[in-house]
């Protein structure tokens, strides 16, 4: 079992990764009070999980 963590440069995002054989989990929480920098680093984090995953399972394709 693996377990990521990555936090925005503001806090106001945070996405954990589970990883357990070839199911992976992840949940991610935006703290919408930070507007609309929490939106712009949401995408950010969501864009480096999705390329985490995507290197962990050998994945060359979107």
């Amino acid at each position: 079992m693996t377990d990521y963590q990555m936090v925005s440069p503001s806090g106001s995002v945070t996405a954990s990764v589970r990883q357990s054989g070839d199911e992976v989990q992840f949940h991610v929480d935006i703290d919408t009070s930070a507007g609309a920098t929490a939106v712009h680093e949401s995408l950010v984090v969501l864009d480096n999980l999705a390329a985490s995953i995507r290197e962990q399972f050998g994945v060359t394709d979107r």
